[in-house]
């Protein structure tokens, strides 16, 4: 298939894509994974490599594609794009008949773009002294308090497949665009995760049925083999930037952690196979180049994570005690509760939040 081709996956073929690769940004569950293909077989959804969807993936992989060396741009440009509509958080690489395709599911882009706002708007929050009430957490600044907020709807969201609350129409005109960057590197990083599992011979071909088959990473010998090809892919991608250009994925990269970590932190926690978030980022911080004030502030950024780390370790160790504690923090109604409040405070106070 040549990729000015167009191809079309039909509901019944995305459902079996969806159902035989439980690996993805997040621990899938078979539950989640049944659940969101009988959402696309039930709402008959399709996919085409030049369909609209598609197309915007495309141009928001391309906006970011400077940053990568020569070759990895054209491989990238060579390899059709699609979109699923489903909340899953998840991408694979497809076989359309010889041709290798990356499909992306909506789901994987709503958890970054919600994980960038919420990062945005609680570091601009914190630059104002009291915008907005905090109550019934008195004790918490706003910044804080939106931040746990947004943790919990995110957690909601990902347990119930459903886009989380959005946080974005908070911001200004300047913080908005740089979400919107900073969304797509992150994305083009999972992208490029995604590429280095077929590049480096990671995967096994499974027939999804409809002359489509899906490159599962195969079942390793070893714990030790599974976390090395985890981390062997994630320095494909960060190999995959120009040398000049690394450096400045700092915050893509951390963004990334926040991501891995928060379904850490509520109990959803990779298997002994993975790589934790604390492993994935120094090993990424280590083949970035950083130099100077952005390495002293990558390593007091893994210091105060281990630290906090060690702290949640020590009061819960288990899943369901990890969960409980946030549950008792603050429950999912008051979470919503506080983000229409915090919206609805600063349009009250005419105060944008911007740069």
């Amino acid at each position: 298939m040549g990729l000015n081709q167009v191809t079309t996956l039909e509901a019944e073929a995305l459902a079996a894509i969806l159902l035989c690769d439980g690996y993805g940004l997040v621990p899938l569950t078979a539950e989640q994974r049944m659940k969101a293909a009988l959402e696309v077989r039930s709402a008959g959804r399709s996919a085409s490599t030049h369909d609209a969807a598609a197309l915007s993936l495309r141009k928001r992989l391309s906006a970011v594609e400077q940053l990568l060396r020569p070759e990895i741009r054209q491989r990238l440009a060579d390899t059709p794009l699609l979109w699923i509509e489903s909340a899953l958080p998840h991408a694979s690489v497809v076989r359309l008949g010889s041709t290798q395709a990356i499909l992306v599911c909506r789901g994987i882009f709503d958890f970054l773009h919600f994980q960038t706002t919420l990062n945005t708007v609680g570091s601009l929050l914190a630059r104002y002294d009291a915008p907005v009430s905090t109550a019934p957490a008195e004790q918490m600044q706003t910044s804080e308090l939106v931040n746990l907020a947004g943790h919990v709807i995110l957690a909601d969201s990902y347990a119930h497949l459903r886009p989380p609350a959005t946080f974005a129409d908070m911001l200004g005109p300047n913080a908005r665009r740089d979400v919107e960057l900073g969304t797509s590197t992150s994305l083009l990083l999972l992208v490029l995760h995604e590429l280095a599992h077929v590049a480096l011979g990671h995967t096994n071909r499974v027939n999804a049925g409809s002359g489509v088959s899906v490159e599962v990473v195969a079942d390793p010998q070893s714990i030790d083999a599974r976390r090395s090809i985890e981390l062997a892919a994630d320095l494909y991608s960060i190999n995959a930037i120009a040398d000049e250009w690394r450096s400045q994925l700092l915050s893509s990269a951390i963004n990334l952690h926040n991501a891995f970590h928060m379904f850490e932190i509520f109990g959803v926690r990779p298997s002994k196979e993975y790589p934790t978030a604390d492993e994935r980022l120094a090993a990424m911080f280590m083949n970035m180049g950083l130099q100077g004030r952005e390495r002293d502030f990558a390593e007091s950024w893994l210091s105060d994570h281990r630290g906090r780390q060690a702290v949640v370790a020590a009061e819960e160790t288990s899943p369901a005690g990890l969960v409980g504690r946030f549950t008792e923090t603050l429950d999912i109604d008051s979470a919503y509760a506080i983000a229409r409040r915090v919206r609805s405070d600063l349009e009250k106070a005419g105060l944008a939040l911007d740069y």
